[in-house]
């Protein structure tokens, strides 16, 4: 929603007798005239009472977000089908682990704007699953499409906004892709769906490391390792080469139809998505890539198990002494997690008993 200017402060209550009584008097008519706008007693200007409620929820949304509830609940008695207000409560709701009165909230917002803002889909998109998500996120995706098309006609358009949507509608693309590679895999058109999907997610931001991955791991899946690797390769070159001034390694962006800006080291990508570059570089045989990888997330965090095993692997593949002490880690981290991996820790078993058969010799 819009940003907007700050709510008064909430009411104080009554004043002591050994007060002044005209300000006692300015104190009790603030509190009266607060409370009559909180219940929406005010009958004129509803629409300034109800941006007054949506300021006021605001600005205590990521303090107290069950306060802010109650505002916009407020905004709502006197405006029903006011879609700001249904989705900012269903935002809320979502902060608060409320998916069915979130749900519900954003499917009205469909029903009275169909055609008008797509953020609502993208909510919808995740709160459901299969077919529907599917819908959902491809209708955001088409309105969003529509409103970069109609910004970017006018003269004079602003190519940072520009840049933005793209970059939107690219990560719209990889989450509707993700819907096809898990509750839709089973549809006979999965693959190819994905594979078009990425095709326009690069098209309106080449450098997107999810739709690259992604893209990468579909080729590894339909054995076609060097198409893999080149996606891979490409994906780090946006980000992994520049990070550590790997400057020979930073041409394998130039098949990227980017511009030079590109180059720069761009912002480091999620800590999951990190996770599954390392995941990719093991299965393409990349390992001293994916230990380098996996120390520079443990840098960041030393407490993901998933992270330690990886590391561990890669050592292990590479035939590194490091990879007894790694994996023995893992499992300490496994354990005392009590994560609910038992592949995983599985996994971590064969290859210390390996390690420790041969160390043992």
């Amino acid at each position: 929603m819009a940003e907007r200017g700050g709510g008064g402060g909430r009411a104080k209550g009554k004043g002591s007798s050994r007060r002044d009584p005209k300000q006692a008097f300015k104190e009790r008519a603030s509190a009266r005239r607060a409370e009559q706008e909180m219940r929406g007693a005010q009958v004129h200007e509803p629409q300034h009472s109800i941006d007054a409620l949506l300021s006021q929820a605001e600005s205590l949304q990521s303090t107290n977000p069950d306060v802010a509830l109650q505002f916009v609940t407020r905004a709502l008695a006197q405006d029903p089908l006011n879609t700001e207000a249904l989705e900012f409560r269903a935002v809320i709701n979502l902060s608060l682990d409320h998916a069915a009165e979130a749900y519900a909230d954003l499917r009205k917002c469909v029903e009275i704007e169909p055609h008008n803002g797509w953020s609502k889909y993208m909510y919808l998109g995740q709160l459901s699953s299969g077919q529907e998500a599917a819908d959902m996120l491809s209708a955001g995706i088409q309105l969003m499409a529509e409103y970069e098309a109609n910004v970017a006609s006018k003269p004079g358009a602003d190519p940072e906004e520009i840049k933005g949507l793209h970059e939107d509608i690219s990560a719209a693309f990889c989450s509707l892709a993700e819907v096809y590679l898990t509750d839709l895999c089973e549809e006979d058109e999965a693959q190819d769906t994905c594979l078009a999907l990425m095709d326009k997610a690069l098209a309106y931001d080449p450098t997107n490391i999810e739709a690259l991955q992604t893209l990468s791991s579909i080729h590894m899946s339909m054995s076609q390792p060097d198409q893999a690797w080149e996606l891979l390769n490409r994906s780090l070159a946006v980000w992994w080469y520049p990070l550590n001034g790997d400057a020979d390694q930073q041409g394998a962006g130039e098949a990227m139809d980017v511009d030079d800006d590109a180059a720069a080291p761009a912002a480091i990508p999620p800590y999951e998505l990190r996770i599954n570059t390392c995941k990719l570089l093991i299965e393409m045989e990349q390992y001293q890539l994916a230990v380098e990888v996996a120390a520079h997330l443990l840098e960041e965090d030393e407490q993901i198990m998933q992270v330690w095993y990886l590391f561990g692997w890669a050592l292990y593949l590479q035939k590194d002494p490091e990879a007894l002490k790694t994996l023995q880690h893992a499992e300490q981290v496994y354990l005392a997690q009590e994560c609910e991996r038992p592949d995983v820790l599985e996994h971590i078993h064969e290859l210390l008993r390996e390690l420790q058969s041969n160390s043992a010799e």
